[in-house]
């Protein structure tokens, strides 16, 4: 999925990148993004869904449902269109949490450096490295609630928690080694002022 995912969206990666590099703010690019995701989504999940109803409400009860869904042929007589929501709680909480610490990070680019994208080198590599690090979390927190199965409420919260708390302390790490390795930008003054 996460291939799939990556191949959808690398033509939005361009085209987010022309228009950062056209706007002086980079708002465009932000937006495009948004958007992108937001069709991805709701496309991806509604059409199967969609889909999936329209052929349950063609095709029915079959045999294959009743040995399949044999612990609910009792509370949905005649059968009905099933989608078990497995670790989709855990994941969407991941997402938010993924969510939040992007809109925190854009808010605070945007309140204290004048625009999201931009600045020295050394917050632009800085925001770069914490946005991989939140997808890296995602990704790894998912995986490991798929692999975990059934774990406990105080595990959820605990690799919950510790995660993004890892991701935010090796960002903040990344930064300090920028901010002692890289040579402050020297930014030239413009002739025509």
């Amino acid at each position: 999925i996460t291939f799939v995912a990556l191949g959808t969206s690398l033509p939005d990666t361009f085209a987010s990148k022309t228009a950062a590099c056209q706007d002086a703010t980079a708002d465009n690019a932000i937006g495009n993004v948004t958007g992108s995701n937001a069709v991805n989504v709701f496309l991806g999940l509604g059409l199967p869904w969609l889909m999936g109803s329209i052929y349950w409400k063609v095709n029915g009860t079959t045999d294959k449902w009743e040995t399949t869904y044999e612990h609910l042929k009792d509370k949905y007589e005649g059968g009905a269109f099933i989608v078990e929501s497995g670790d989709l709680g855990f994941s969407v909480t991941a997402y938010i949490l993924v969510c939040s610490a992007c809109l925190t990070l854009l808010v605070s680019r945007r309140r204290f450096l004048g625009a999201e994208l931009g600045g020295s080198r050394k917050l632009k590599l800085t925001s770069s490295v914490f946005l991989v690090l939140l997808w890296v979390y995602y990704v790894a927190v998912s995986s490991w609630k798929v692999l975990a199965g059934d774990a406990s409420a105080m595990n959820q919260v605990l690799a919950l928690g510790l995660g993004l708390a890892a991701a935010v302390a090796i960002a903040a790490l990344v930064g300090v080694i920028l901010n002692f390795a890289c040579k402050e930008e020297v930014i030239p003054e413009d002739p025509n002022s």
